[in-house]
């Protein structure tokens, strides 16, 4: 029998977490089961771009992979060497497109209910801002780069680490190797973003979708790290 994990709200400048999605196509992935703040409206001036607590956003993302992206992109194409805001862009894609896939690898094995509903929560989530990103980036003329060094590198880790939890046979097992990489996944976002993407936007639409984008994934890393440490405690 599963054991609902009691949750608390996660930061309130994370997203709201939109209700479980069983119909889970794609190939891509954030907030916590509870209700934290929406990815808001993404990037002025965008009209076609929908927002994160869009829930019609995810119909037209139904065979978004990480292999649909086109064109070539540099992670250091701007000036002085520096990412370009377009990379920016691709880079978030590229995290948004292993969460979803993350989240639908979860929805295949029997973990606790409020797990599941995280998980249905990061895929409905990073499915919607990989289309207001993948909009975005199209309006300002940049195209997301399949064949970036740096952006096979970072799709490669996260198939990598997609095939390791897939072989982990135990679901229990399972649910704690997830929450551990969702809880690693989402620092090393919020760190990118930090240090590479936000720095690199050079227009206001682009800067204010990636804090946005910050924000939900703060708000999706704080309910990890509770998910982790109260299943950590209900098994001792």
């Amino acid at each position: 029998m599963k054991t609902r994990l009691p949750l608390v709200l996660a930061a309130a400048i994370g997203l709201a977490l939109a209700g479980c999605n069983d119909n889970r196509t794609g190939d891509e992935t954030v907030s916590g089961p509870g209700g934290a703040a929406p990815y808001a409206d993404n990037a002025a001036g965008v009209a076609d771009a929908p927002a994160m607590n869009d829930r019609t956003a995810a119909d037209g993302l139904a065979n978004a992979d990480a292999g649909n992206t086109t064109g070539t992109l540099g992670m250091a194409e701007g000036a002085s060497g520096t990412m370009s805001q377009a990379a920016a862009l691709a880079a978030v894609m590229a995290v948004d497109e292993h969460e979803v896939a993350a989240a639908e690898q979860a929805g295949g094995r029997d973990l606790d209910d409020a797990v599941e509903e995280y998980a249905d929560q990061l895929e409905n989530d990073h499915r919607r801002n990989l289309a207001a990103t993948r909009a975005l980036l199209d309006s300002t003329g940049g195209t997301a780069g399949a064949d970036s060094p740096e952006l096979d590198a970072m799709r490669q880790k996260h198939r990598t680490e997609r095939e390791r939890l897939a072989g982990v046979e135990d679901d229990a097992e399972y649910q704690r190797a997830w929450l551990e990489a969702m809880v690693a996944d989402h620092t090393a976002a919020l760190e990118m973003l930090d240090s590479q993407l936000i720095p690199a936007a050079t227009d206001d639409p682009v800067r204010e979708h990636l804090q946005k984008t910050r924000q939900a994934i703060a708000g999706h890393l704080e309910t990890a790290q509770q998910l982790r440490d109260e299943a950590g405690t209900a098994n001792r």
